[in-house]
């Protein structure tokens, strides 16, 4: 994963009970350091951005789109 790519969430991560909401988000990387930053995008037309400092969200994420 690095800056400029589309994620998003696992299936087994948004497949758990209580992370429905979030099957259906797409992100872009905003940056990785000191912080995972990810801008994310979900229906109908909402938009926001989130920092994570778990590195353990890496593992729920997946990359549908890599940049260059």
């Amino acid at each position: 994963m690095k800056v400029g790519d589309l994620v998003k969430f696992t299936q087994a991560h948004s497949s758990q009970p209580g992370f429905e909401y979030c099957a259906d988000w797409v992100g872009i990387v905003l940056s990785l350091f000191p912080q995972l930053t990810i801008s994310w995008v979900y229906p109908p037309t909402h938009m926001f951005a989130a920092n994570y400092k778990d590195s353990d969200v890496h593992m729920d994420l997946e990359t549908i789109s890599e940049t260059g």
